[in-house]
């Protein structure tokens, strides 16, 4: 039986032996190189051709994901496993965009570094737990970011909002502005018309979700 072959690529001794350790209790992986920068782990890849890299991001020379640019421009189906300490969505993002198919947090458990190698020796897309958590946040960041560019509120209404959100009456909202109880309910129900609710309550409920109170300077949209 061939045993599938594994580079690490990881500038930090001490936890290029820990996964060693972890990787070998796997009877059919064999680990068949260290890199310790990227210049190195594109050299070695090219020599090795390994079924899995195990790359670290913070590489010295060249990151991570410059080497699996590098490596996917001429190997697409190149099986990478990219390792990173935080769970930065830009740097997920872009794990995604270059093709490559593992993801992994270094504080995640092992559990999570064995499954992910495993499923990308399938030709399937695994990102742990909390690379899932911070795609989706991302996903539902730039969703509500797009229902706000579609809501059209002044400074005037934003203000309104904000007052609302206080539990002020329309009577203590007009004090507060020096307008006109009639003018604050205009605004008011212009709002309710705005964001598809039908009551203050609602409205404010709306406006939180969509990120449209507490605003640093508001200004018309």
């Amino acid at each position: 039986m061939i045993a599938t072959k594994i580079l690490i690529a990881e500038d930090h001794s001490v936890i290029r032996d820990g996964m060693k350790t972890i990787l070998r209790e796997r009877k059919d992986w064999a680990v068949v190189g260290e890199a310790k920068d990227g210049m190195e782990a594109v050299q070695m890849y090219c020599e090795l051709r390994p079924d899995i890299l195990v790359i670290d991001i913070a590489m010295p020379a060249k990151d991570g994901m410059e080497v699996a640019a590098e490596i996917l421009d001429t190997s697409p189906t190149a099986g990478i496993v990219m390792l990173s300490k935080y769970d930065n969505e830009e740097y997920i993002g872009r794990s995604l965009k270059l093709g490559v198919q593992g993801f992994v947090i270094k504080s995640d458990s092992n559990d999570e570094l064995v499954h992910a190698i495993d499923q990308v020796l399938q030709r399937k897309i695994f990102f742990s737990t909390r690379a899932q958590r911070s795609i989706l946040h991302e996903y539902t960041e730039s969703k509500r970011k797009e229902r706000v560019d579609k809501v059209h509120v002044t400074r005037r209404e934003l203000e309104i909002i904000g007052w609302l959100v206080k539990g002020f009456t329309s009577r203590q909202i007009a004090l507060q502005l020096s307008i006109s109880t009639r003018t604050v309910e205009t605004h008011r129900l212009n709002l309710l018309k705005k964001l598809g609710v039908h009551n203050s309550m609602e409205l404010v409920k709306k406006a939180q979700e969509l990120g449209l109170i507490n605003r640093n300077s508001p200004r018309a949209l």
